[in-house]
């Protein structure tokens, strides 16, 4: 594992990454690459329900929606009301499943002493592919901006990307300090 030191920024204490760094449950960091890479993150956005938990999810739906029909067993009126109720369960599944296809979007931000990517893949397999300097790379952070608060971007290169954008605002001003500490110290 890499090395760890704590500074003091802001009153907050927060780590100091020199070579690698384990996160917390959102970043998540590779610990096998190359020894010049300085930080490796993977960013995705927060999914609360995990596939088991679907599973449990629909079971105990399907049970609940049979439960005012069997009354209705061997009359026509339960054929007139089960169509509604598989309908409203196919459905369930069907939302949940594109909602777990939306969760294949991440980005992946390196930073090594002499180039940061970041690479976004989007849900539907598109990949966006940015690399600066760090040297030359300046971390916007816009806590009031038109479209989000806390508003992260990195501009170098000639360009300006967003970061994050699925993350929640303080989750971004975490993120903002990590990128902050490993830039200043190259």
């Amino acid at each position: 594992m890499g090395q760890t030191g704590y500074s003091l920024i802001n009153g907050l204490n927060i780590k100091k990454y020199v070579v690698e760094q384990l996160m917390d449950d959102l970043f998540k960091t590779a610990t096998k690459g190359d020894s010049n890479t300085l930080l490796n993150l993977k960013l995705w956005p927060n999914r609360s329900l995990s596939k088991r938990d679907f599973s449990t999810t629909i079971f105990y739906t399907a049970i609940g929606m049979m439960i005012p029909i069997i009354p209705f067993l061997g009359d026509t009126t339960f054929f007139a009301i089960l169509p509604f109720s598989i309908a409203t369960i196919l459905l369930l599944v069907f939302l949940v499943k594109l909602n777990y296809k939306s969760a294949e979007l991440h980005e992946k931000i390196t930073i090594q002493s002499n180039l940061i990517t970041v690479e976004r893949v989007e849900a539907n397999g598109t990949v966006k592919t940015w690399q600066s300097n760090p040297y030359w790379t300046k971390v916007n952070f816009y806590e009031r901006s038109e479209k989000v608060e806390n508003y992260l971007t990195l501009s170098g290169q000639g360009k300006e990307i967003e970061i994050g954008s699925f993350l929640a605002p303080s989750e971004r001003l975490e993120l903002k300090q990590k990128i902050e500490i490993v830039i200043s110290n190259i």
